[in-house]
Order: structure tokens, then C-alpha cells, then sequence
């Protein structure tokens, strides 16, 4: 569960180890009365300068406090000083509804931004936080070109808000 019981959205979510790597399970709940935004997928940078494409199934993982790894579904500021982060793409969820996803994290766990640095960890992580963006009204639009000539429809300006869900001790294989 969230750890504000105020906030609309609901993460439930449980970590196991399967062929090397540590899957991760989520469902998210609008608890709210209306309609949100939540993330959906990341962009990292595609092939041809100026591009971008999706990353299905990645998420970002950097150091939240030594020994804990945060697990991020959203637009995280790298550890290196950037002028522009891809902001993932989102999705309506209603209200009463629920989206679920999963993804794989290579292990041992390694941070890892979608566009930008990760710093190494300190400490090896021994617990993780899963970390989910999402808006509460519908964000300012704008767009990024895909390797393909596709459109990605992200958001440019908004009040994002965090569903911050942990920490939880990371299973061993």
C-alpha cells in the first residue's frame, strides 16, 4: 500500500527472484473520485540523434538511502546534471480502476536511469521502495519523435505526484 493513505493512487506490489533476476509485480488503484494519470512506459534515447523509443518492462533504480534501492516508474533526476529528462508516457485511469505490470530487473541489482547516469550504489541494497509518478488533472502535452516517425504524447508541465510504496526486504535466489 502507499505509504500516505491520503493519496488517490494505491501501489501493491511484491519482488521474487526468477532466472537471475528480480521480477517485480505491481497494481495500481485510483482510490480517488476522478481520473488520473499514471505512468505507462519509459523513453529511453533511440538510434537516430534527437529520438527517442520505449522501454518496455525497464524502470529506473538509483540509491534512496544506503542498503535501500529505490525502484522509480516515472521521471527521475539522474545523477549526472542534465538540461532535459524524457518524461515516460502515461495513461488515464479512472476512477475505481486499477492497471497491473511487471518488469525484470537484472541481478545482482545495478542502478540504472533511462536517459542519464545512475551513481553506484554505497551499500548493497538489501531492501527496496517502488517509487510511481502519476498526475492528478490532466497534464500539458507535448511531443518527442520516435526512431520510426511516431509522436510520443508526454507530458510537458502538470503537478506530478509520487506513490512512494516500501521499503520491502529483496528476496535472494
Amino acid at each position: 500500500m502507499s505509504a500516505n493513505p491520503q493519496a488517490p493512487l494505491d501501489v501493491e506490489w511484491s519482488m521474487t527472484v526468477a532466472d537471475r533476476a528480480l521480477r517485480v509485480d505491481y497494481v495500481l488503484t485510483n482510490r480517488g473520485d476522478r481520473q488520473v494519470h499514471v505512468f505507462d512506459c519509459l523513453l529511453v534515447k533511440g538510434e537516430k540523434p534527437g529520438t527517442y523509443r520505449r522501454a518496455p518492462g525497464k524502470a529506473v533504480v538509483m540509491e534512496g538511502d544506503p542498503g535501500t534501492a529505490m525502484i522509480w516508474l516515472g521521471t527521475a533526476t539522474p545523477s549526472n546534471p542534465m538540461a532535459f529528462v524524457a518524461p515516460p508516457l502515461v495513461r488515464p485511469l479512472a476512477a475505481g480502476a486499477s492497471v497491473k505490470g511487471s518488469f525484470q530487473l537484472p541481478l545482482p541489482l545495478a542502478p540504472w536511469h533511462n536517459v542519464g547516469w545512475a551513481a553506484p550504489f554505497t551499500a548493497e541494497p538489501k531492501t527496496a521502495t517502488l517509487g510511481v509518478q502519476y498526475f492528478l488533472a490532466e497534464p500539458e502535452w507535448f511531443e518527442l519523435p520516435s526512431e520510426t516517425g511516431e509522436k510520443f504524447r508526454v507530458p510537458k508541465k502538470g503537478d506530478p505526484r509520487n506513490a512512494i510504496s516500501g521499503p520491502k526486504p529483496i528476496p535472494h535466489a
